[in-house]
């Protein structure tokens, strides 16, 4: 009699029913909640994806124009002096 008393007042803890209950929300809000977590990690996942995506764009802007050249002539001092170029 015990037994059945505490399983119907206290439940079976050990049954899986018992512990998927747990997982569940047990609340609209709660259920929310999860919701509005697991969109907010997509959220950041996707951009953290999106500025490492930019970043690897931007270096390899900056690496094109890191493109060798050819010296340019030195400046005389003449023109340096007054100013020409």
């Amino acid at each position: 009699m015990a037994l059945v008393w505490s399983r119907t007042v206290w439940g079976d803890r050990n049954s899986d029913a018992a512990i998927s209950s747990l997982d569940r929300p047990s609340t609209i809000a709660d259920e929310i909640r999860q919701q509005l977590e697991a969109q907010r990690a997509a959220d950041a996942e996707t951009a953290e994806k999106r500025g490492q995506a930019d970043r690897l764009a931007a270096v390899e802007d900056r690496l094109k124009g890191m493109t060798e050249q050819a010296p340019q002539p030195p400046e005389r001092r003449i023109e340096k002096f007054l100013g020409w170029r």
